[in-house]
């Protein structure tokens, strides 16, 4: 996860204090990566931003976190059920 900080969200923030950080600054920093359609993480990278701002929240650094409900700013993940293994045959008689 230290990757992510490094390489997403440090870049993208530059000097701006924790204070001044806004949800647009989080979404700006995760719609690159959504956009390549890696949308299972920009959904843990928001739920990583949510995660240290509510740390900050709570030791009363920030007000309150701005990275809560940011995630139904993202696209939403597809999920993919797995078919049936092709080896498994169901016998006629019992289907």
């Amino acid at each position: 996860m230290i990757r992510y900080l490094e390489q997403v969200f440090f870049p993208a923030f530059g000097p701006v204090s924790v204070e001044d950080i806004e949800p647009s600054h989080i979404l700006d920093a995760i719609r690159p990566i959504e956009g390549k359609g890696k949308l299972n993480t920009s959904h843990r990278l928001t739920n990583l931003a949510s995660q240290i701002l509510g740390y900050t929240a709570i030791t009363g650094r920030i007000k309150y976190n701005v990275a809560l409900g940011l995630k139904r700013a993202l696209t939403l993940k597809i999920v993919r059920f797995m078919d049936v293994n092709p080896l498994f045959k169901v016998d006629p008689l019992y289907s």
